[in-house]
């Protein structure tokens, strides 16, 4: 705190015990510095991390090799209905992972689900496809993710398969777990299953808590 005092015309400022002479008259007269404006703190954000592509020539891995029974799944459905089926999924990590990439008959892209959603977070990811008409089905494959910018493990270990008609009524349903050690699930119906309009299948156990993604990811589904 600082204080003005006038004696007989003369000014004089107190600082502590000094004092400071000039022009004035004899009276005090007290006055403080300004506050210092303080800016709050602003408020934490969370800031999305998007998964960046691994440059060429790093830590890119060959991709797993197919499994016997998927080469010998001639996905005579999703060939039929490429251009006419419906895709969908729990979630997606982004644009570049929709789960039309299940469909698009290469092994090395893939669907990703979006962060969190894996059965190790609680939560049950799924894909599924809707055809335009009632189809027969006899055999279905789900591969693993093999696209080689994200080596690691995004798998699905156990897997439920529902077949579902028009109204949405589930008419079968089968619990597997992986045919190796890439994530591959198999399924073979061996009497076939009439009035199919949607395949969706579940995670029932995952691999999600093994990636920093928090995600799982799979590479095609292909349907007989």
């Amino acid at each position: 705190m600082k204080k003005w005092l006038t004696i007989g015309g003369v000014w004089m400022l107190g600082v502590g015990t000094g004092l400071l002479v000039a022009a004035g008259v004899l009276r005090w007269r007290s006055w403080s510095t300004p506050p210092i404006a303080v800016q709050p703190e602003p408020a934490p954000m969370w800031v999305f991390q998007p998964r960046l592509p691994t440059l060429p020539g790093s830590s890119r891995v060959p991709p797993s090799p197919l499994p016997e029974f998927a080469t010998s799944n001639p996905n005579s459905v999703i060939e039929k209905f490429r251009t006419e089926l419906t895709a969908s999924a729990s979630s997606v990590d982004g644009p570049s992972w929709p789960a039309t990439k299940l469909f698009d008959g290469q092994a090395l892209t893939s669907w990703f689900s979006q962060r969190g959603d894996t059965t190790t977070q609680h939560r049950q990811p799924w894909v599924q496809v809707s055809f335009p008409e009632k189809v027969r089905v006899r055999h279905i494959t789900i591969l693993a993710n093999r696209d080689t910018s994200w080596p690691g493990s995004f798998a699905i270990v156990t897997g439920r398969l529902e077949l579902r008609n028009e109204r949405e009524d589930v008419i079968y349903v089968e619990e597997r777990g992986a045919a190796n050690e890439y994530g591959d699930l198999d399924f073979v119906l061996p009497r076939g299953v009439d009035d199919v309009h949607t395949i969706r299948f579940i995670s029932i156990s995952d691999n999600g808590d093994q990636n920093s993604y928090q995600e799982v990811a799979l590479g095609e589904m292909m349907v007989d």
